[in-house]
């Protein structure tokens, strides 16, 4: 009866083997395809980050440059075009 006990042994642990070689291969799998998408997050990300920036530069610094350069530019043109209309400022 021991050798009939090793056989069902042999063969329980050669089932439970190649189950967890299954399980083992699924899971490769699953993990690559975990990989790939991210990966691909990643790449979204990274390009979402150079949008933000290239929004900035297009939209915000033109403002920025705007509040610091217009105010003497403008006052110069008012001075000349009070000049014109003969409007003098109370100075």
């Amino acid at each position: 009866m021991s050798e009939q006990n090793k056989k069902l042994d042999l063969k329980k642990n050669s089932d439970e083997k190649s189950k967890i070689v299954e399980l083992l291969e699924e899971n490769l799998k699953v993990s690559r395809q975990i990989l790939k998408l991210s990966q691909k997050t990643q790449r979204w990300i990274v390009l979402q980050k150079i949008k933000a920036v290239i929004y900035f530069i297009l939209i915000i610094a033109p403002i920025i440059l705007a509040a610091i350069y217009l105010p003497p530019i403008l006052s110069g043109l008012l001075e000349q075009y009070q000049e014109l209309l003969g409007i003098f400022p109370n100075k």
